[in-house]
């Protein structure tokens, strides 16, 4: 990963918030999409799914998360919340 990259995931990641805090969950995810390659994007990316009701695209991404980084609490006790509803 080039330091371009880590500074473009980071200004992305700014941007996202922002954009969440402002209650624009679908603008946050389009920011966070391009760098959906780690398990903590993707784990915010299926956060905000689920803030917007989608439980399928959340299960997806929290699945591709579980991929990438099995040993993630996060993900595993969100999860598990998911499928206990």
């Amino acid at each position: 990963m080039t330091v371009e990259h880590i500074r473009a995931e980071i200004l992305a990641w700014q941007s996202a918030l922002q954009a969440h805090d402002a209650g624009d969950f679908r603008g946050a995810i389009r920011l966070f999409e391009p760098f959906a390659d780690t398990s903590k994007i993707l784990v915010n990316v299926a956060l905000l799914h689920g803030r917007l009701g989608e439980r399928a695209e959340a299960i997806a991404n929290f699945s591709k998360a579980i991929e990438l980084d099995g040993y993630l609490a996060i993900i595993l006790s969100t999860w598990r919340y998911l499928f206990s509803r």
